[in-house]
């Protein structure tokens, strides 16, 4: 599944070279990035929670906040 948008993916889409910019290279969650994880939520915990055993991600701190947001509100929901 794919993460939410990061400050890298704006400026990207302005000039594809800003993509091998340093400073994007671990860009974190825009505003609406952290909107479209809110959103997975719901998702998630229709369709993934049931079976899911084990989680994989990258080493980017945006896919560990992503990961980290989802899992930690889905479980309180979950757990009640």
């Amino acid at each position: 599944m794919r993460h939410a948008q990061g400050v890298h993916n704006i400026e990207g889409e302005k000039n594809y070279k800003a993509y091998m910019k340093p400073e994007y290279f671990d860009a974190p969650l825009t505003p609406l990035g952290w909107q479209q994880v809110r959103g997975k939520k719901i998702m998630i915990l229709h369709h993934v929670l049931a079976t899911l055993l084990v989680t994989l991600n990258s080493k980017f701190k945006r896919r560990l906040d992503w990961t980290v947001q989802i899992l930690s509100e889905t479980s309180s929901v979950l757990t009640g």
